[in-house]
This record gives structure tokens, C-alpha cells and sequence, in this order.
């Protein structure tokens, strides 16, 4: 319109790359501060005795958290690729459909709600809308 398109100022590749690197630091800048901010509390509130407690806790009780580290580092790369809208409507639709699946079976001790026709019907609505706002 003015003379000067979008191609003209950088290519897509490069606006990627910059985009993936202001990521990257801000997510090196997120870890940081958080560990930073845990090991200040840790410090200041003296509790160096909850050290030795740490080996009991199960295994499974650290999944969160590795969870939530490889979201963030996967809303960070899949953004970029394929588009904010779709990640999001993608995300929201997987995390309903896995709390069907995670009450029918009561897994992490969650109480059991067994599936009845109406999440059966339910889960078909979101995988179809799923699909039709991504294609």
C-alpha cells in the first residue's frame, strides 16, 4: 500500500529466529528468577532441615513440575509455528479431553466419574470443533 510490504523488512525465517531467541531468553530469565526467588525463601525462612525430606517424597510428585517446564518450553516453539489461535483451541481441547479420561479411570487418585453418554457426546463436540477451527 505504502510502497513497503512485510517481505520487504525481513524475511519469515528471520522474524522466527529472532522471536525463538527472545523466547529463549526469556525463558532462561523465568528459570533463573524463579531459582533465585525459591533458594531466597529457602534462606530467609530457615527451614534447612526440609533438605532431608525431599528423598521421601515419591517420584511421582515431581511430575508437575516437568510438566509444566515442557508446556512453556512448548508454548514457546509451537506458537511461532502454528499460530496462537490453534495452539490454544489444541491445548483447552486436550486438557478436557484428558480429564474425561483421568476421572472415568481415577487415576492419580482422583474420585471416579465414569463416563455416561452425555461426555461421550460432549468429547465428540470438542474433538469436532477442534477440528473444524483448525482446519
Amino acid at each position: 500500500m505504502f510502497g513497503c510490504h512485510y517481505d520487504d523488512l525481513f524475511s519469515h525465517e528471520q522474524f522466527r529466529i529472532q522471536v525463538c531467541r527472545f523466547a529463549d531468553n526469556r525463558i532462561r530469565h523465568f528459570f533463573a528468577i524463579a531459582l533465585i526467588t525459591a533458594l531466597l525463601i529457602f534462606v530467609i525462612t530457615g527451614e534447612y532441615d526440609t533438605i532431608s525430606k525431599i528423598k521421601g517424597i515419591p517420584v511421582y510428585l515431581y511430575l508437575p513440575g516437568a510438566i509444566s517446564v515442557f508446556m512453556i518450553l512448548g508454548t514457546t516453539f509451537l506458537i511461532p509455528k502454528i499460530g496462537a489461535k490453534k495452539f490454544f483451541i489444541l491445548r483447552v481441547s486436550g486438557q478436557i479431553i484428558m480429564a474425561i479420561i483421568v476421572g472415568h479411570f481415577g487415576i492419580l487418585g482422583s474420585s471416579r466419574d465414569l463416563m455416561a453418554l452425555k461426555k461421550y457426546f460432549g468429547a465428540a463436540l470438542v474433538i469436532a470443533g477442534v477440528f473444524f477451527t483448525t482446519i
